[in-house]
């Protein structure tokens, strides 16, 4: 019996099949984590960790009392993972990619899927949505305080819920972005008759 064959699957198949896996060529990584963005590039391709997502690299946390560069903590990690010759990504979808588009990928060493290894080891935060994978593994890594969580780490999704008048750090910050919002949306425009 024939059964109808998807074009999308066998696009999917071939593109996988061509592009193979990125991983290191006589020791240059052929993906580079790009901070500004928070994604990870080959040439003008764009790609993000399926279901994990590192913290900004400029973000900040607070363990005892100090303040240290948890973002950027983070990112040196995912660096050092990329310029190991033993670390494969593998895209997971294969539709065209425009410069704001980017392509889920799940990266691999020895014994370890590294998007699952970066949120248990708190380094990255799991997916947001309902039923997402590695939910378990961030609700260890926050349990243990370890990589972004030491010292109570809130996430961007939780403080953005807070009340706008709790009073603590990310929901000053949450207050800040607000206000900041309102005065664009109402600052007069130029007129081109002046």
């Amino acid at each position: 019996m024939n059964r109808p064959r998807s074009k999308t699957a066998g696009y999917s198949l071939t593109l996988l099949f061509v592009s193979g896996f990125f991983s290191g060529v006589w020791g240059d990584p052929l993906l580079r984590a790009d901070r500004t963005t928070g994604l990870l590039r080959s040439g003008d391709a764009a790609y993000r960790l399926d279901s994990s997502t590192l913290p900004p690299a400029e973000a900040s946390c607070v363990d005892k009392g100090e303040s240290w560069d948890c973002g950027a903590a983070a990112w040196d990690i995912m660096d050092q993972y990329l310029d190991d010759p033993n670390i494969e990504c593998r895209p997971l979808i294969a539709i065209q990619s425009t410069a704001t588009d980017f392509i889920p990928v799940e990266c691999y060493g020895p014994g370890k899927n590294l998007n699952a290894w970066l949120i248990r080891s708190g380094w990255a935060l799991a997916d947001q949505k309902e039923n997402a994978l590695f939910e378990e593994e961030e609700m260890l890594a926050r349990e243990e305080q370890l990589g972004i969580w030491r010292g109570g780490f809130e996430p961007p999704s939780d403080w953005r819920r807070s009340p706008e008048d709790s009073c603590d750090v990310c929901t000053l910050r949450h207050q800040s972005l607000i206000k900041n919002r309102k005065k664009q949306t109402t600052l007069p425009t130029a007129s081109s008759n002046d």
